[in-house]
């Protein structure tokens, strides 16, 4: 399923390539002449360092047995030289002296195969001046002469990278020669006329299978990682079959999926993305202006780094936009076919290979009415001083319950499942991620509005799925919910305002945790004080508070604060006192019910609410 979604995503592009080739990151081309005389070295990194990719032959997928690449490769098939020789040749001639190098077997082998291949290609096709070039290059000892040149302290850096040739005149590097299309091409089609040959799993039809695949490095993994691979004398073969014989793909399938895969995870394809140690790439199958918009609001929800486009007068206006594109998918204003879906894949680093983590299919409607749904879940209150990035994306989620707001420190596995929540309206939200959220709000005494939405969205959704008969809870403070634990984080602000504006230290660094789970044990203390806060309060404010305190207090069942609040409890708390908070800072004028943010009441805003 994921092979042929991949698969038909190459063919949808339109930028197909022809079978066997690929595009590969080289970074360092070896400039020659016709006779293969050293001119020097070129670097196609351009401000942002990123390596030029060109369309090459592919890689081999060689596993532990040496097998080089086709006019390009690394520095050990190249040059014949390992990333410790490079580094002490660089050392070396940094301080004027000679470096002997030592012979290492493996590396000598790797580099003798390349060389073969280059003669091989040079006696195949006698007048083709660039094969010749590269052939009397290595002839004539020529690679020897590189640790001289200027770049070579760059590729001491980044001894792993690739290389390839270039003959002076010409306008491609070697390795994109034309004559290699022959030359793969009747390597590719050998044996297609056996009738014996396997059905591809991928496209139904007998061809020639790929016995290994490609390599698809992500982020974490090592440069030979593949999507598909299979062990030798593992338990896996059968019935004489070996490596991916035992589950035959074409040999044109497996160019086409592993391409489409490449270009996703191209950092300059926007559609993919990082947490943690997890790579997730996304696609629409079709191309009609539907599916763009579609992986336009997925890309700005899901990016890590998200928001970045919006004014600072308008940190919102990014997923206003993505709102607009969801629902015209939606409510079909925007055409599509019934066909169309949307797929989201995740990988981790595993060993050699790559592991997928999550796979998510589903047609496009119902996509766009479950992000709408998330979107609706997240929305909550926020002061007009906060400039914080749009909340509502999986980026500022999982910063804002890790601590330190660090990828590194996001707890395993909860990306994809916070991942499937948004996908899918009919999941609830992780209980980690709740119980997460709960404990950064305890650690570090801020609720803010992305914790504060999270937890308003956790509560909703599972009080809609469990069918329970609990109030959910507003967007906006709700004066009438008379839930105990929002009833107690609504009291717990209005004393802390009292505190703030007497001229005193807050009350959250010191009661807050406790507060929020302990409530008959701290709120008689806590009011005990406010009655000397309030008489440092002028004549208005002291009217003010007093009446809110009233009103929250009178709405308590018996007058009895509770011994113990569950965690659903504990989470209604933080988002009363949140939503109490704003209301502090919205004008009266606007504020039927404190119905929306506006300008302050107050021009030195508490700056907890901010995160």
């Amino acid at each position: 399923m994921i092979l042929r979604a991949l698969y038909d995503y190459y063919h949808r592009r339109g930028e197909t390539v022809a079978q066997g080739w690929g595009s590969e990151r080289i970074t360092f081309v070896i400039l020659i002449e016709r006779d293969g005389t050293l001119v020097g070295m070129m670097d196609t990194r351009k401000d942002d360092k990123t390596p030029k990719s060109f369309v090459v032959v592919k890689s081999n997928g060689r596993t532990s047995a040496p097998l080089p690449n086709i006019l390009w490769d690394n520095a050990e098939y190249v040059l014949g030289l390992s990333k410790d020789m490079i580094k002490a040749l660089h050392h070396a001639a940094d301080a004027g002296t000679p470096c002997p190098v030592e012979t290492d077997a493996k590396v000598a082998c790797k580099h003798r195969l390349f060389v073969e291949k280059v003669n091989e290609l040079a006696g195949k096709y006698p007048g083709n001046e660039s094969f010749r070039a590269v052939a009397l290059f290595y002839d004539r000892q020529q690679h020897k002469s590189l640790p001289e040149d200027p770049l070579w302290k760059e590729l001491a850096r980044k001894p792993t990278v690739n290389l390839s040739f270039q003959v002076r005149g010409h306008d491609e590097i070697v390795a994109q020669d034309a004559d290699l299309q022959d030359y793969v091409a009747s390597m590719s089609h050998r044996g297609d006329g056996d009738a014996d040959l396997p059905v591809c799993l991928v496209t139904g039809r007998k061809a020639l299978p790929a016995e290994v695949t490609s390599s698809t490095p992500i982020y974490q993994s090592k440069a030979t990682a593949k999507l598909v691979a299979f062990q030798v004398n593992s338990g896996y073969d059968s019935y004489g079959n070996r490596q991916g014989l035992n589950a035959p793909i074409s040999r044109e399938a497996e160019s086409a999926y592993t391409n489409a895969l490449k270009h996703l995870l191209d950092r300059r394809s926007g559609n993919n993305f990082i947490v943690g140690n997890r790579t997730f790439v996304f696609w629409a199958s079709s191309d009609d202006e539907a599916s763009r918009s579609t992986e336009s609001a997925v890309r700005f929800t899901f990016t890590f780094d998200d928001g970045g486009d919006g004014p600072q007068d308008d940190p919102d206006r990014g997923t206003s936009l993505v709102e607009k594109l969801l629902k015209s998918v939606y409510d079909g204003r925007t055409a599509y076919l019934d066909t169309d879906r949307f797929y989201m894949l995740g990988l981790a680093p595993n060993s050699a290979r790559i592991a997928v983590v999550y796979w998510q299919e589903l047609p496009l409607k119902q996509l766009a009415g479950s992000m709408l749904v998330h979107l609706d879940d997240m929305e909550i209150i926020r002061p007009h001083y906060d400039r914080v990035r749009p909340y509502k994306g999986l980026g500022q989620m999982l910063k804002s319950i890790a601590l330190n707001g660090k990828q590194e420190n996001i707890p395993p596995r909860l990306p994809e499942s916070v991942i499937s929540a948004m996908l899918d309206r009919r999941r609830p939200y992780p209980d980690t991620l709740y119980q997460a959220c709960l404990r950064r709000i305890r650690a570090t005494g801020e609720v803010g509005v992305t914790r504060a939405g999270i937890l308003k969205a956790y509560i909703n959704r599972k009080n809609r799925i469990t069918n329970n008969n609990k109030q959910n809870l507003s967007i906006m403070l709700d004066r009438n919910n008379k839930d105990i634990g929002y009833l107690c984080g609504r009291l717990f602000a209005v004393l802390e305002r009292c505190q703030s504006l007497s001229g005193g230290d807050t009350l959250r660094e010191r009661y807050m945790s406790s507060a929020s789970s302990t409530p008959a044990m701290v709120f008689p203390t806590l009011l005990n004080l406010s009655v000397h806060h309030v008489e440092k309060l002028n004549e208005g404010m002291k009217i003010t508070m007093e009446r809110e305190k009233g009103e929250i207090i009178d709405m308590f069942p018996d007058g009895c604060f509770p011994a113990h609040l569950d965690l659903m409890g504990q989470g209604r708390f933080f988002v009363g006192y949140y939503q109490q908070r704003c209301s502090f800072f919205t004008p009266k004028k606007s504020a039927a019910g404190d119905a929306a943010p506006g300008t302050p009441a107050d021009d030195s805003p508490d700056r907890e609410l901010q995160h």
